[in-house]
């Protein structure tokens, strides 16, 4: 039998709602986004959720665009030598294309504004960058407070079919 161990993470909320004030802010005013205030006001609502670390997910729209930003989902098994380790997933920032509603024109803009944000984002906040889609990751080790693992004990396993 495989041991199991779960990870507990103290997230630094501060920082992580920082990053995704300042991503909003920013990725609204360069693209130009109609309603720029209400992805403003949206991230501070955002905020208020990220403090009861819950999962949380927000998803602003733009003209062939959607961003999402999520945190505090469930935690995902991994296996690690011989252990099964059920761990937090990062919070992150995902800009997904709606490439049916975008003329190629827009396309590329869209793409170089985002590349834009993306690379200014990960040398400033010291993120990391995932694609496809293009996905802005807050890695635990700098958004956290603390990090602990505990064994766990499976109290039932599911059945063998």
């Amino acid at each position: 039998m495989k041991e199991t161990r779960f990870e507990d993470v103290e997230w630094d909320i501060k920082s992580i709602v920082e990053v995704n004030a300042v991503f909003a802010k920013t990725f609204a005013e360069y693209s130009d986004v109609f309603a720029a205030g209400y992805w403003i006001d949206a991230v501070i609502d955002l905020a208020r959720q990220l403090e009861s670390q819950k999962p949380t997910e927000l998803t602003l729209s733009s003209e062939g665009i959607q961003v999402s930003m999520s945190a505090f989902q469930k935690p995902q098994a991994r296996q690690e030598k011989d252990a099964i380790i059920y761990s937090s997933p990062e919070p992150r920032i995902s800009v997904v294309d709606r490439l049916k509603l975008v003329s190629s024109k827009n396309r590329t803009g869209i793409d170089r504004i985002t590349e834009e944000v993306f690379l200014g984002m990960q040398e400033h906040f010291d993120l990391e960058i995932e694609d496809p889609p293009p996905t802005l990751v807050l890695p635990k080790e700098k958004f956290s407070k603390n990090i602990r693992v505990f064994d766990a004990t499976v109290l039932h396993q599911p059945l063998s079919s």
